[in-house]
């Protein structure tokens, strides 16, 4: 089977939420920046040669690739070799197949992707205590993961962030969506009620330098930064 684009490709980028309000008498529209961004929808035209299937068995494998699970995977491209993007299938309009004969199609697939992407660098884990340098300009949430028995204090920059006991291992989960301090991700794995963390925030890594150490009693711990970008 053979691809080839239209020539045409173009990366979207993620859209800032913000609320518009017009005020009678007053010029000028205010904008209410919300501080976050939304989701865009990225289209790939394809024109396939197939030679060991038709068009039609084509589009059933296609289909069953991006519905079978139609939630958010990683997905990279060749152009951008350092970072990986998170899409989903958009429902909405997922595929579209027209046949021009048996072996020849035109093959459009759209994808709703987030707004950041991530650096394939800033999967690496580091031990804890370390320095390190966030290399984009936005804040990164990272992951932790911390081996012990005992209560142990995490000092990020000059933030403190306090567990009160460890049963073994727990992770720290920043990313904002899922905010969790767990030992597994069982409903009994919860440890939550563990953390005192400053005005209930979990750790972050600023643009630059950050500062990170750890004391009390453990084993290991380790972090995983997370770098990312807007798209």
């Amino acid at each position: 089977m053979y691809w080839d684009t239209d020539g045409n490709f173009e990366l979207g980028t993620g859209t800032p939420d913000i609320d518009t309000t017009d005020i009678p008498g007053v010029s000028g529209t205010i904008l209410d920046f919300n501080n976050s961004y939304k989701n865009f929808e990225q289209k790939f035209v394809f024109y396939a040669v197939t030679k060991e299937m038709t068009a039609n068995e084509l589009k059933t494998r296609l289909t069953t690739w991006l519905l079978k699970d139609p939630t958010y995977h990683q997905l990279s491209f060749s152009n951008d070799p350092d970072y990986y993007y998170i899409a989903a299938p958009n429902p909405s309009s997922v595929l579209k197949f027209p046949a021009f004969n048996k072996h020849y199609s035109k093959v459009e697939i759209s994808f709703t992707v987030k707004p950041f992407k991530y650096r394939l660098d800033g999967r690496n884990e580091y031990s804890i205590p370390t320095t390190l340098s966030n290399p984009e300009q936005w804040l990164s949430y990272p992951l932790i993961h911390i081996v012990g028995n005992e209560g142990v204090t995490l000092n990020i920059n000059d933030q403190k962030y306090q567990l009160t006991s460890i049963d073994g291992e727990v992770f720290i989960d920043s990313e904002p969506v899922n905010s969790i301090v767990y030992h597994d991700l069982s409903e009994q794995g919860m440890r939550n009620a563990t953390a005192i963390f400053p005005d209930h925030s979990f750790p972050v890594l600023n643009a630059g330098e950050n500062q990170i150490s750890i004391t009390g009693n453990y084993q290991s711990a380790t972090i995983i930064p997370r770098w990312r970008t807007l798209c």
